[in-house]
């Protein structure tokens, strides 16, 4: 007999209630009043979890006792097949590529220099004249001449277009260009922790593309990218190999002023590459999701958010009768630090997809599809998307493409249910799902822990656990979860420091690094980011001797000035709120700077006596040594302090040679603050 502590069923006769004590074959085993009995399941159901939802404070709460992970719908998931579609592929659309190179950020004061078109087969037209109205009457004429399927740029919608827009209102030129009536928000990006928000600019019949906007959308995934422009994108996703010209626009206006066109034509042909390169590397992923997105042209889809997309096929199934949902609150998923610091023998188990398996697992959808026919689509592009994947795998690339829009439909329509001024999303139904999660989270904790492994961390569909044999807890977790509910064991091995939830640096057995959280957190210099990361590497890929002597060589060439000042320098864009930059004539608003710290007096304002010291932006003056040694110090204790591997793993693992004390060079050492 298996035992259960899970199900719980009602009688098809009275509706009373029962807990399933143990199962065999197609009996339960059930405690009555009369003792322990068998009964066929034949007579009994499983409790909707619909009745284990209660609203309380304009809060949706579900009763993680009263769902069970052996329920199954009664309503069965209908076959779904997309309709066969005439539109053409990706790379049959017709493309320009636009750059346009001016003299600074501001358009009313500014002007144009050259102007950049190349089309999808890489044939290039330059456009120059000393006289900018001619200029942009012969790129209007080529562009509207032309009349692509897309109009592709990088920053098109912030910066080329309204610039261009600007200059020919300017010399009284019609172009084709349309703002939107309302500002864009594009709910999938990130940029500075914000979602992305700009005015749409439309050409009739044309689908305007910005790069910038889908690098933003993509890495708020990926999580791989320090910075958006053009030039670092394509380098850090390897797109080009080799460096490229790179020039700002005093640079731009003195190659114009000195009449050297051809190093301004070969910065921007270098641009219009790099766009194609980034492009048909984001694009593809975005094109192929109309397959399964109705009612949505290619320029709105691609600053859809997943509930919008899940809204358009919800619309396209059921029709537009739906009424919204008001917006309530309700419990997400679990994410929880158990254990901060470093830790070895790391492994992790992921559940596949979690909250799309649990939608069809437990035939979760919003109450208002009485047929669960989304839930019939959700099945169809889960089982496509495994289809083109591995046929991706062995090298087809537009399976690849395909595969990667399935990914990104299928893990975005959870978040629907729980979004607000959608007319079938179900808050009820988002609550239920990620309780589903909560619940299968602690029955994976529970198994770890059972065969003695040491949980570090619950993040939201996995969980991080350390053990000398990982395979084994893997497999008895997946026996543990019910059927439709599949875990990986995407981590084995690995070393890790953890300092708060969602924040780790991993390191593989083969040395290769991966960071997560406030490790990727941009506007901080250059070894702000690389020492902590550093030393971590160090201690897990020599030993904790290696990583001791790195510290202390850090320290010490910040003290004696040895350290080159473009390891303290950071380099960031001027917000519009960064007005002590400005003030400190470090730059202007919208200007890309580097800068440094330095010693500041700050004074007492109302005795005017000196208060302690304060760091000052600076781009000329030397550094502040004590900054940058107590924030030095800082990262390290918090390290140090925090480490859980024992003198025996380390013995294991070969870190274990002694550590020998430094001496700290007669700077006072910070406490944790």
């Amino acid at each position: 007999m298996t035992l259960t502590n899970t199900l719980k069923v009602t009688s098809c006769s009275g509706g009373k209630l029962f807990d399933v004590i143990g199962i065999e074959g197609d009996y339960f085993a059930i405690e009555t009043a009369k003792g322990l009995r068998k009964f066929h399941r034949s007579k009994f159901q499983p409790i909707d979890p619909r009745l284990a939802i209660s609203h309380v404070n304009g809060r949706v709460e579900v009763d993680l006792d009263k769902i069970d992970l052996n329920y199954c719908s009664s309503i069965p998931t209908p076959q779904w097949t997309p309709t066969e579609s005439a539109r053409p592929q990706y790379e049959q659309l017709t493309k320009i590529y636009l750059d346009i190179e001016t003299d600074g950020l501001e358009s009313a004061k500014g002007r144009i220099f050259m102007v950049g078109l190349m089309n999808e087969d890489g044939k290039k037209i330059v456009i120059t004249d000393p006289d900018e109205k001619v200029l942009l009457t012969k790129t209007i004429a080529i562009l509207k001449t032309k009349k692509p399927d897309c109009l592709i740029g990088h920053n098109l919608f912030v910066f080329d277009l309204p610039f261009v827009m600007m200059r020919c209102a300017k010399h009284g030129i019609k172009h084709p260009f349309n703002y939107g009536k309302y500002d864009s928000r594009i709910t999938s990006s990130s940029v500075n922790g914000q979602p992305i928000e700009f005015r749409s600019i439309y050409w009739d019949g044309v689908n305007i593309l910005d790069t910038y906007q889908q690098i933003a959308v993509w890495d708020k995934a990926a999580a791989v990218l320090e910075r958006y422009d053009l030039k670092s994108s394509v380098i850090a996703l390897r797109l080009r190999d080799n460096r490229r010209l790179e020039l700002d626009h005093k640079e731009i206006k003195a190659y114009w002023d000195k009449g050297d066109l051809a190093t301004i034509e070969e910065y921007l042909n270098y641009d219009l590459d790099d766009t194609k390169l980034l492009g048909d590397f984001l694009l593809p992923v975005v094109y192929a999701q109309l397959d399964y997105v109705p009612n949505i042209n290619f320029q709105k889809l691609a600053i859809a958010s997943p509930a919008k997309k899940a809204q358009q096929i919800h619309e396209k199934l059921l029709g537009t009768s739906a009424v919204t949902d008001e917006k309530v609150k309700f419990t997400g998923g679990t994410v929880a630090l158990l254990k901060p610091g470093l830790h070895c023998r790391v492994a992790k188990i992921d559940v596949s997809s979690m909250y799309p398996a649990i939608m069809l697992r437990f035939g979760l959808c919003s109450r208002k599809d009485t047929e669960n026919l989304f839930l019939g689509v959700l099945q169809y592009m889960r089982a496509e998307r495994l289809r083109l994947k591995a046929l991706a795998k062995l090298g087809d690339k537009a399976a690849g493409f395909q595969q990667e829009a399935l990914k990104i439909l299928v893990n975005g329509s959870f978040g629907f249910f729980g979004t607000g001024f959608y007319s079938w999303n179900d808050y009820e139904a988002a609550a239920l799902i990620t309780a589903y999660g909560r619940k299968i989270l602690s029955l994976m904790v529970e198994v770890v822990e059972s065969h003695e492994g040491n949980v570090i961390e619950i993040d939201s569909d996995g969980v991080f656990f350390s053990h000398t044999d990982p395979h084994t807890v893997s497999n008895a977790v997946a026996d543990a979860l019910p059927t439709g509910i599949e875990i990986e064991l995407e981590l084995i091995n690995y070393g890790m420091y953890v300092p708060k939830a969602k924040n780790y640096v991993l390191v593989s057995p083969q040395g290769k690094m991966s960071v997560k959280g406030i490790f990727r957190k941009r506007n901080r210099y250059p070894l702000e980011k690389e020492f902590p990361i550093e030393y971590i590497r160090l201690y897990f890929t020599q030993d904790k001797q290696a990583a001791e002597d790195y510290y202390h060589r850090v320290r010490q060439s910040i003290v004696d000035r040895s350290i080159p000042v473009k390891e303290l320098t950071v380099t960031r864009k001027i917000a519009k709120n960064a007005t002590t930059l400005v003030n400190l004539g470090i730059g202007e608003i919208g200007e890309r700077v580097s800068y440094w710290i330095t010693k500041g007096q700050a004074y007492h304002k109302k005795t005017g006596k000196p208060n302690k010291p304060v760091p000052i932006p600076t781009k000329n003056e030397d550094y502040w040594s004590e900054h940058y040694v107590n924030a030095i110090d800082k990262i390290y204790n918090l390290i140090v302090s925090s480490d859980n591997i024992t003198d025996k793993q380390r013995i294991e693992l070969g870190i274990s040679k002694e550590v020998v004390d430094r001496d700290f060079g007669g700077i006072e050492v910070n406490s944790i603050g």
